[in-house]
């Protein structure tokens, strides 16, 4: 009767609930739980929730019980991997093997379920030296400087700002007047990757004009770069996402990195190399470029206790650091 007038899963569901069966886990079941205990930034968050309802939606008989590696396997091959690079693929089963790891350790599901998807990992491509994610040469800065196309004033100073910070794209998207010491010369830096990314630099004199211009008769809690809209908590997408679309097109438009696709050697990403490269040229160490850049092995602690000789030497190191001469 259910069968007739439902459909076959929710007989079968009904069937295991009125024999009490203990060996059906819906995909779903302890995925709110797995989430609250397990917190990220909503875009993280959303693809978790992704990938294990798309697992439930894919074939809606199957239980955490029936995934075994040919399932999981089948499953990859046919929902996640067509049209998708090997780290997508891989992000999205490292998302599913965190769930099922959460629930074999939690006790949620019975002891003879194990974990199948670390075993569906793809191979990374390799990729020729040409596509390898590196910084601007001096002539790709150039062009972005000193072209003849310009940028829209905001994308250009964020850009300025990348170049004699190395720091992330959204995090000087999130940049505060609080943040900016005009008078003390230091640049608190938030961090958005990890909370240990925060830190305090030093502010590089080609920035301070800049930087001047833009906090001047702002409050301590104004946004440094006011023209991008301001988020909601729940909101998936970056502070800095117009100014990371605003950058590409520029990029592109400047014949930097290519002019299409989306497997370009460089991004904003490539000036927060630059800077390292830079310093390094100059004989910084591999522990103070850690400490400006944020380097993920350098501790919150370091990044906040430079000794005066300490930030003394990083602001004599930056110092030295200038954008390529114009010869346009």
């Amino acid at each position: 009767m259910i069968e007739a007038e439902h459909g076959p899963i929710p007989a079968s569901r009904y069937f295991r609930m009125a024999i009490d069966q203990k060996d059906w886990t819906e995909i779903d079941e302890h995925l709110e739980p797995y989430l609250s205990e397990h917190r990220a930034k909503p875009h993280s968050q959303w693809k978790r929730r992704q990938v294990i309802n798309a697992l439930k939606d894919w074939r809606r008989e199957l239980s955490v019980e029936a995934i075994d590696d040919n399932v999981a396997r089948e499953f990859v091959d046919k929902v996640i991997a067509p049209n998708a690079r090997p780290a997508t693929i891989n992000g999205k089963l490292g998302d599913l093997s965190g769930y099922w790891r959460w629930m074999i350790k939690r006790g949620r599901v019975p002891k003879t379920v194990t974990n199948p998807w670390p075993d569906q990992r793809r191979k990374p491509e390799r990729k020729p030296p040409e596509e390898i994610e590196r910084a601007f040469s001096d002539d790709e800065m150039r062009s972005l400087f000193y072209g003849t196309k310009k940028p829209r004033p905001d994308l250009a100073d964020i850009m300025l700002l990348g170049a004699f910070t190395g720091a992330r794209l959204d995090e000087l998207a999130r940049l505060k007047v609080k943040d900016v010491g005009l008078e003390t010369g230091r640049l608190h830096i938030p961090g958005t990757k990890t909370a240990a990314a925060q830190r305090r630099i030093p502010l590089h004199p080609a920035l301070l004009p800049m930087l001047k211009h833009r906090v001047t008769g702002k409050k301590d809690s104004s946004w440094v770069f006011h023209e991008l809209p301001t988020r909601k908590p729940d909101d998936l997408k970056p502070r800095s996402s117009p100014l990371s679309k605003a950058f590409t097109r520029f990029r592109r438009s400047v014949g930097v990195g290519g002019t299409h696709g989306r497997d370009s050697p460089v991004d904003f990403h490539s000036f927060r190399r630059w800077l390292s490269s830079q310093l390094t040229h100059f004989g910084a160490s591999e522990d103070l470029v850690g400490r400006i850049c944020g380097w993920e092995g350098d501790s919150m602690l370091r990044r906040y206790t430079w000794s005066a000789d300490t930030f003394e030497l990083a602001r004599q190191y930056l110092e030295k650091v200038a954008l390529p001469a114009d010869t346009h």
